[in-house]
């Protein structure tokens, strides 16, 4: 991408710590900012009315981008979308978009917890911490949305048409997506994960430390297809993002503080599947907090609602869901 491209103006930091979208070795983040009032009016035009309090810069927001543009404003954009459904949620006029997906969610501790909020839910879209994950280098986890409720972080995961991330040691063929010895195929480590040691500027991950702890004993044999080479790779990841952000720098305990992840996406076989088999490896405790939500669902009974907000949201929904809530209701 050049600076002469339509629409964005270009900044450049180097050795940041953590940031947005990556550069080469990611020793550089790519900040960008609207130049294009056109553009930035048609994704509002996207993004829900009671959703747009969520963007607190919209010149500067780590908006999703194909070829160096932002594509926000298309209709199937998974990141308007997740901002509009999101967004409305934590809003202050979002209490009955509140009631509809805490009772979909069907988790008494989360629902007290949003009880709590009379107002504005605090809500982080787009966050992305290298240290949270030690995740220096290379790729880094980037988390839809979270919530930050007292005692109870709430990681959000949101697809509309995409599927979920996959390991790029993998596609890289670095490993043989064998969990175990002998599946280094770039440095031949007798690790049985690449990212559990140093490669270059790429640090040590702490997923198998996290997922170690969550997990049942025998979850993860050596000689076994990884759960974590295919579509389990982002479960994972979000998993335990919310479980260190509970815990903070101490991944050896609680700190008392319970912890959420949600899965948010309109109702698909290989998706829900993805989700199962990493929730089906952890501790029985740890697979309450895993948690799923059908935007098919959601659209549907938020039609029914009298509160103009909520069916407002099932009609913007259902336009980019492709979906007629009013028949089906």
């Amino acid at each position: 991408m050049k600076s002469s491209d339509p629409g964005v103006s270009l900044a450049w930091t180097r050795n940041l710590p953590y940031g947005g979208p990556e550069f080469g070795q990611g020793c550089c983040t790519l900040l960008m900012t609207f130049t294009d009032p056109t553009l930035q009016k048609s994704i509002r035009e996207n993004i829900y009315h009671a959703a747009h309090w969520a963007i607190r810069d919209w010149d500067t927001f780590k908006w999703h981008r194909t070829n160096g543009q932002p594509d926000t404003h298309v209709s199937h954009s998974s990141q308007a979308f997740c901002i509009s459904v999101w967004g409305t949620f934590a809003s202050a006029e979002g209490k009955a978009v509140r009631r509809v997906i805490t009772g979909l969610l069907n988790d008494g501790e989360l629902q007290r917890a949003i009880g709590r909020y009379d107002t504005q839910i605090p809500l982080t879209l787009e966050s992305d911490s290298r240290e949270l994950l030690n995740e220096y280098g290379g790729t880094q986890s980037h988390l839809d949305g979270v919530l930050d409720l007292d005692d109870l972080p709430v990681v959000i995961e949101s697809k509309l048409t995409e599927p979920l991330g996959c390991c790029s040691q993998v596609k890289q063929r670095h490993c043989s997506g064998i969990y175990g010895p002998g599946s280094d195929l770039k440095l031949k480590r007798p690790d049985p994960c690449r990212l559990l040691y140093k490669d270059q500027n790429r640090t040590s991950r702490l997923y198998w430390d996290i997922m170690g702890q969550l997990s049942r004993p025998d979850s993860y044999p050596f000689g076994q297809a990884c759960p974590f080479a295919g579509s389990g790779f982002q479960v994972m990841r979000n998993i335990a993002a919310a479980f260190r952000m509970a815990t903070g720098k101490n991944t050896g305990g609680n700190n008392g503080r319970e912890w959420r992840v949600i899965f948010a996406y309109p109702s698909d076989p290989r998706t829900s599947q993805a989700i199962r088999a990493v929730r089906e490896k952890l501790n029985p405790e740890q697979q309450k907090r895993v948690l799923s939500l059908d935007y098919l669902q959601l659209a549907e009974l938020l039609e029914k609602s009298s509160d103009p907000i909520a069916k407002g949201l099932s009609q913007h929904m259902s336009a980019r869901l492709g979906i007629n809530v009013q028949n089906s209701s």
